[in-house]
């Protein structure tokens, strides 16, 4: 009788877990198709990413295509010693050639200006370079939506033109042929960025986001290839990541973002 009583208790635990997951997935759907114009597009990302990390960092391998134009065993590598990160602001700390070398200077980006700095970490220059993939990969829910339909407008982005399938929300097409207008992919249950296409883009024309994992409360791409022409031009691999655990290891954060620093 126990028996008969535990085999029951747990099909219809079964039953539930995977009805009551159906149910979810249901109620998603329905919200999702209720987001008639690209104000409710972003709104619908920000709440998403509202609980993601704010500040993480992790160390990256950029790997650059072999002679074939591909990635492969003989492709160059070079690792950056630490790669830190916030919504709008980045920082690229460069690994040593040599132990015994001195420590190359940082390169931070902060809305969209880049500080350069000498071996003294004075600003040495100071050049605007409109970097979209740090804000559209996190960052959306550090502007009101206002300020996104400009910044999309800056890179060639048509805020108003959308579409959304089963598995995607994009944000500058309004239907899946349209494979020439510049746009950005969200995954349309996490709300993780997927892909951006950017044509006329200076420097590259297609960033692809790949392996994302579980990162907290939300998700962190661990692959980023970068297409210029339709060739890649590298694939980064980010691993190892972290995010400040107390007070100390805070501020250090905050000190190494400042643009000051």
């Amino acid at each position: 009788m126990k028996f008969t009583t535990k085999i029951s208790f747990l099909f219809a635990f079964s039953f539930f877990l995977f009805f009551g997951k159906n149910e979810i997935l249901a109620q998603e759907k329905s919200k999702i198709k209720k987001l008639k114009n690209t104000e409710a597009v972003i709104k619908y990302i920000q709440k998403k990413q509202k609980n993601w990390h704010k500040k993480y960092y992790f160390t990256q391998k950029n790997i650059y295509p072999d002679s074939t134009g591909n990635i492969s065993e003989k492709s160059k590598t070079e690792l950056i010693l630490e790669f830190i990160q916030s919504p709008n602001t980045l920082a690229v700390y460069p690994q040593k050639q040599n132990p015994n070398d001195k420590p190359k200077p940082p390169i931070k980006l902060h809305n969209d200006t880049l500080y350069m700095y000498d071996f003294e970490l004075n600003v040495k220059q100071k050049v605007y370079y409109n970097m979209p993939l740090v804000w559209l990969s996190g960052g959306l829910g550090s502007y009101e939506v206002k300020t996104i339909f400009e910044k999309l407008k800056k890179i060639d982005i048509n805020p108003e033109k959308f579409y959304q399938n089963d598995k995607v929300l994009v944000i500058g097409a309004d239907n899946a042929d349209d494979q020439t207008s510049s746009q950005v992919h969200y995954d349309v249950q996490k709300g993780f960025l997927t892909r951006v296409f950017i044509p006329n883009y200076k420097g590259w024309h297609e960033a692809i986001f790949e392996n994302q994992e579980k990162f907290g409360k939300g998700w962190l791409e661990t692959k980023v290839t970068i297409y210029k022409d339709k060739k890649i031009m590298l694939s980064e691999i980010y691993q190892n990541p972290q995010t400040p655990q107390n007070e100390a290891e805070n501020k250090d954060f905050d000190k190494k973002v400042n643009v000051k620093n």
